[in-house]
């Protein structure tokens, strides 16, 4: 089935179509996308942009999302120096 197949098909869903269709698409993207950002963690793909994260937020560059720093134990998951 083509993208324009199925725009066609869901021109005029109910909401509960909708619904559906949303949940259904959303769950197959996150599962694909954790498993990738998964992968990239254990690979320490991620360690170099996460650290500047790490430096950026020490540097009070971030200070919109320190907010959220407490909640999630650091946008890196791991602590800031001056957190011990």
């Amino acid at each position: 089935m083509s993208v324009q197949e199925i725009k066609a098909a869901v021109q005029h869903p109910s909401l509960e179509e909708r619904a559906e269709v949303a949940a259904c698409l959303h769950s197959w993207s996150d599962d694909v996308w954790d498993e990738q950002m998964k992968r990239d963690s254990a690979s320490g793909r991620l360690d170099k942009i996460l650290g500047q994260v790490d430096a950026d937020i020490e540097e009070n560059k971030l200070r919109g999302l320190l907010r959220f720093r407490g909640r999630i134990g650091g946008l890196s998951g791991r602590r800031s120096k001056s957190e011990g």
